[in-house]
């Protein structure tokens, strides 16, 4: 077995390893984000958000996918 669920399962002398990086990758193609920069923290801490009447409205369902798969990756 190398896939079992969302895990990449690789045994070799040394043990069992597993990975989630192909599910990454998959996530990242699906939303259109596998070419976004890479930030440890996105925006500051602190920042107070309001709403914006004038802004790009939100793909509810693919927003609710993404979410989806995020709490799937996470493990719950």
């Amino acid at each position: 077995m190398t896939f079992f669920l969302i895990l990449h399962i690789k045994q070799d002398k040394y043990g069992i390893f597993t990975s989630q990086v192909k599910y990454i990758k998959e996530l990242l193609k699906k939303f259109n984000l596998e070419y976004m920069k890479f930030s440890l923290t996105p925006m500051n801490t602190t920042t107070k958000l309001d709403k914006v009447e004038l802004g790009k409205k939100v793909n509810i369902i693919k927003y609710r996918g993404l979410i989806s798969s995020l709490l799937l990756f996470n493990g719950k």
